[in-house]
């Protein structure tokens, strides 16, 4: 059924369950009803839900959504190493 939201809080219903899928969580939120929600940027197009954007039930493991998590530290530091004729020439910071 998730294929298929459109908008509200998204509770899974029907169907068997879909994995390996990465969306990226932005936000959370409670809506006017009192439900407590997660909001995501999905990957398919703006086409698709709330042009792109989802809120799932927040506090209840929804679909795996607060235990099968994956993030990352932001570098304080970019760098880009100059490369000529495959020897490292210097790594330049920015």
């Amino acid at each position: 059924d998730f294929a298929h939201y459109k908008s509200g809080v998204y509770k899974h219903i029907t169907g068997s369950a879909l994995g390996g899928h990465a969306v990226k969580l932005i936000g959370w939120g409670t809506s006017e009803e009192g439900e407590d929600y997660w909001l995501l940027a999905n990957q398919w197009n703006t086409n698709w839900g709330d042009d792109g954007y989802f809120k799932i039930k927040r506090g209840t493991n929804e679909c795996g959504i607060e235990e099968d998590v994956t993030a990352g530290l932001p570098s304080t530091k970019n760098i880009i190493r100059e490369v000529t004729d495959m020897e490292v020439v210097a790594d330049v910071s920015f």
